[in-house]
């Protein structure tokens, strides 16, 4: 299948429609603590079973981990997000068509958390 999509935080808690057997709790850091590193860690830990897209395709399903990805955002609302996505190959492969289809796979991560009740600012990358 296709890879998928990268989020990560940069400076800038609501867990609606998750139920709480998919995620129950977004921890807030203490103050002092790391929040960059602490959000980046949440995002790696939700989004490391994220099966991505099928092959030449940028349609999403909304999954178990794209709500808790929104649950995981929401705490964090003031922060703003690189969305990143990826397509299978190595970047000597990369062609006009890879990195539309790269950007397009972003929009549609960013569109779904959007649907999903998120409000950060989602910057969206498309790699190839």
């Amino acid at each position: 299948g296709g890879l998928g999509a990268t989020l990560t935080a940069v400076p800038a808690a609501r867990a609606e429609g998750v139920s709480e057997t998919e995620f129950c709790v977004v921890p807030q850091p203490d103050p002092g603590e790391d929040a960059s590193a602490i959000l980046d860690q949440l995002l790696k830990e939700v989004l490391q079973n994220f099966k991505g897209f099928e092959p030449n395709k940028a349609k999403l399903a909304v999954t178990a981990e794209l709500r808790m990805t929104a649950a995981v955002l929401n705490a964090f609302p003031d922060w703003i997000i690189r969305c990143e996505s990826h397509a299978k190959g190595m970047p000597v492969e990369n062609s006009v068509a890879k990195r539309q289809l790269t950007h397009v796979r972003a929009e549609s991560v960013q569109s779904a958390l959007k649907e999903l009740g998120v409000t950060n600012i989602i910057n969206c990358h498309g790699l190839g």
